[in-house]
């Protein structure tokens, strides 16, 4: 009854939520084209949302499980990478099949997992925009959020070593146990995750000019928005796989907006919108692949400079 009454409360206050600079890639913070025109009014407004999220789109088409947007899991990759630091710091070499009995060299085969998973979202959103003078104004974004995100895994024979196509109950079992203790090994938590916390913080300040009957038309319609991105937003947490970033995880931002509506009759409108958004580097703390396994289980971390780059 909770989540019934939650889901009709947000279609009954749906129009509410406003656009957001948000270069998430796991939260539709979608930009809805009449939140640029801002018609020079001033407002405040909450909107609660639901999300439910289980697959991603695949680069070249399809789908895939949203943990493996960061690659596919090999385990023999993951051994590989924990292998290579625990030898250079004169601790291995690390081979965790080996007190297994009736061992023999999985360590050197390739043994895929499809790693599929969930995030679920629930919160709301807070809106605001102030009319100031001579066609400016002033408002913010600010998302309050509760995320839940699991991650599941199943062996694939299909794609993994010739020899392991026809596995044995006891086989698949051992390499799921073996995956666990390698995970640990790694410093890496359970499965699932679960946060309360805050988006980042859009702050923008606009500009609007409306010319009436100009050009031959009824009337065009000017708007210009600039923004700063304050990264105070929920950060991914390294040490749990499944853990997202709310938002820009921890990089600052800058946005620009443009946005032109040209009524050529009444009711007849024709416009263009344009945004652009550039996150700056940041070093902090992360993983990095050692080999190919992806970078969320690989056992290398140190201050990399991350680089968001653009979007248009």
């Amino acid at each position: 009854m909770k989540r019934i009454f939650f889901i009709i409360l947000s279609l009954l206050t749906a129009t509410s939520v406003f656009a957001s600079h948000n270069p998430s890639r796991y939260f539709p913070f979608l930009e809805r084209p009449e939140e640029y025109i801002s018609q020079g009014r001033s407002y405040v407004y909450s909107g609660l949302f639901i999300t439910n999220a289980a697959t991603a789109f695949k680069g070249d088409g399809g789908n895939l499980g949203i943990p493996e947007l960061w690659g596919e899991y090999n385990l023999k990759q993951v051994i590989e990478s924990l292998n290579a630091v625990k030898t250079a710091a004169g601790q291995g070499p690390y081979n965790p099949f080996s007190g297994e009995p009736g061992y023999v060299n999985y360590n050197q085969k390739d043994l895929i997992f499809n790693v599929d998973g969930k995030i679920k979202s629930r919160g709301i959103i807070v809106s605001a925009e102030q009319k100031l003078f001579r066609g400016f104004s002033a408002g913010f974004f600010l998302p309050i959020m509760r995320v839940n995100s699991t991650m599941n895994y199943q062996f694939n024979s299909d794609t993994s070593h010739v020899d392991l196509r026809s596995p044995t109950k006891a086989e698949v079992e051992l390499f799921d146990r073996v995956r666990r203790t390698v995970h640990t090994d790694l410093g890496l938590k359970g499965g699932d995750w679960s946060k309360t916390g805050i988006g980042d913080l859009d702050l923008h300040l606009g500009w609007r000019h409306y010319w009436d009957h100009k050009l031959k038309m009824r009337g065009i319609d000017f708007n210009l928005k600039a923004g700063v991105l304050f990264p105070i937003g929920t950060k991914r947490d390294e040490n749990y796989p499944s853990s997202i970033p709310f938002m820009g995880n921890g990089h600052w931002g800058v946005s620009g907006d443009i946005a032109v509506e040209f009524e050529l009759k009444q009711n007849w409108k024709v416009g263009f919108i344009g945004s652009y958004i550039h996150q700056f580097p940041k070093t902090k703390n992360r993983r990095a692949s050692y080999f190919y396994e992806p970078t969320i289980f690989s056992a290398v971390s140190g201050d990399i400079e991350v680089d968001r780059g653009r979007t248009l």
